[in-house]
């Protein structure tokens, strides 16, 4: 008999480096919204079925989400049906996971949406001024994306 999915069940599959943007909030994130959270690269699951949807999360690196969670998604992996997005970036006002999330869709999974917020960026230039976004992901960032997740994926489930 197969497992029973709860019926909003979530897990977010991640990689945060360099400032922990992406992992702070995400951590903040599950402390309102029951979510599981696993960081690519130190967990050993390969069966996600369990669950109703899986995010993929990570700080966006020369322009693209993290190459580890491109290669997840090559694996054998178990995932739901329905999928999502969360990045951070220094740039976040334009969709920065559109390649991720079209090999995605080319996997044949339901994309329910993408959220991106800004969060500190020291890379490059701007390490010469400290950086940029000092402070972000903040309050409003986790306001925003506590709403996303709630409408862009809890509501379709």
């Amino acid at each position: 008999m197969p497992t029973k999915v709860a019926m909003n069940k979530i897990a977010v599959i991640f990689r945060s480096k360099h400032h922990g943007n992406t992992k702070f909030l995400l951590n903040e994130l599950a402390r309102e919204i029951p979510m599981d959270l696993y960081e690519v690269a130190s967990f050993d699951k390969d069966d996600f079925s369990e669950y109703a949807a899986v995010g993929f999360a990570s700080g966006i690196y020369a322009w693209q989400m993290d190459k580890s969670l491109y290669k997840l998604i090559d694996s054998e992996l178990s995932l739901p049906q329905k999928v999502f997005v969360i990045y951070t970036s220094g740039m976040a006002s334009q969709n920065l996971a559109k390649g991720f999330s079209k090999k995605l869709e080319k996997k044949g999974k339901e994309l329910l949406g993408v959220f991106g917020c800004k969060g500190h960026d020291s890379f490059g230039p701007f390490k010469v001024i400290g950086g940029i976004n000092k402070g972000r992901p903040n309050s409003r960032d986790l306001a925003a994306a506590a709403e996303f997740i709630r409408e862009e994926v809890i509501k379709k489930l």
